[in-house]
C-alpha cells in the first residue's frame, strides 16, 4: 500500500474515482448502460465503479478516460503525484547512465545491446 502524506483513507481514492467517473459520464450525456457497453461491462459493474465499491483496473480506467475524453490524471486529483526523481532513487548511478545511453542510441545499437546482455545472461 502506498503511504500518503494526507489524511485520506485507502478506499477514498476509489470513491473519488467513481464520483469523477459519474460526473464525466453525465457530462457526456451517456447512461450507465451506454458507457458500460463501450467498455464491455454490465451496467451493474459500472454502478459499482461509480460508487467506489469495486476498484477499476488501470487499463479500464485509461479506456474510460479515452471514451469520456478526459485526462486520466483527473481521477487522482488531490493525491500526491509520483515523479521520475523518486524512481531514480532506487537506481545506482551506473544504471541511470546505462539507461540514458541506451535511450540515446540508435535502434540498431539498442538491439545489439539487448543481444549482448541476453548472451551474457545465458552463460
Amino acid at each position: 500500500m502506498i503511504k500518503k502524506k494526507n489524511s485520506k483513507r485507502s478506499g477514498d481514492i476509489d470513491i473519488q474515482i467513481g464520483n469523477i467517473l459519474r460526473a464525466a459520464r453525465r457530462a457526456q450525456g451517456l447512461s450507465q448502460q451506454d458507457l458500460a457497453e463501450k467498455i464491455n461491462r454490465t451496467f451493474q459493474q459500472l454502478q459499482k465503479y461509480e460508487r467506489g465499491v469495486n476498484r477499476i483496473s488501470a487499463s479500464v480506467l485509461y479506456e474510460l478516460a479515452v471514451i469520456l475524453n478526459i485526462p486520466y490524471e483527473i481521477f487522482f486529483k488531490g493525491y500526491p503525484h509520483p515523479n521520475a526523481s523518486s524512481f531514480r532513487h532506487d537506481l545506482a548511478n551506473d544504471e541511470i547512465e546505462l539507461l540514458r545511453l541506451y535511450r540515446n542510441s540508435s535502434p540498431r545499437l539498442q538491439k545489439i545491446i539487448i543481444k549482448l546482455l541476453t548472451i551474457k545472461l545465458e552463460e
